[in-house]
């Protein structure tokens, strides 16, 4: 349970948890070869991502995020970005740090709709990236991408950190 604030804020950091089966939880994490994994339990800050405004769009540091708007997703641990070039989905980053607007991802309900309304804590949601449309997917410990949200990967947030 979270003991945090209610809604999700530009700035927090954050696990992200997904179903791997029935029964168990997968937890967000970036892989040996910067692959995006489900990990059986979190992995200290390999497990943990920072909620950004997304790529040139103004700041919005501590404003709460929106069901439909954009973002980005960046590993603590590796300060890099969730990433999807149209072809691999990937924690990346130029070698200087930066990242680009194939970092951007809108956050939908999970049921894919843009309800417009404040994320709350709580409340499951899916990734559709920005440029290509798809959005992220997969079954068990396999992540990987879809173009139809009904196929789309439901995931929440473990924690607030």
């Amino acid at each position: 349970t979270m003991d945090r604030e209610k809604f999700v804020s530009f700035g927090d950091a954050v696990i992200i948890e997904g179903d791997i089966s029935a029964t168990q939880a997968g937890y967000a994490s970036a892989g040996e070869d910067g692959e995006l994994v489900l990990t059986h339990a979190p992995e200290g800050d390999n497990s943990e991502w920072m909620l950004l405004s997304a790529f040139e769009e103004p700041d919005q540091m501590c404003q709460p995020i929106h069901i439909g708007e954009n973002l980005r997703l960046v590993h603590m641990g590796r300060d890099k970005r969730l990433h999807y070039d149209g072809k691999r989905l990937s924690v990346w980053s130029y070698p200087d740090g930066t990242g680009d607007a194939d970092d951007n991802w809108t956050l939908l309900t999970g049921t894919g709709a843009n309800a417009g309304v404040e994320w709350e804590n709580d409340q499951p949601f899916v990734l559709r990236h920005c440029r290509t449309g798809v959005y992220i997917s997969g079954s068990a410990d396999v992540v990987d991408v879809c173009t139809q949200a009904k196929q789309a990967r439901r995931f929440s947030l473990a924690s607030i950190l």
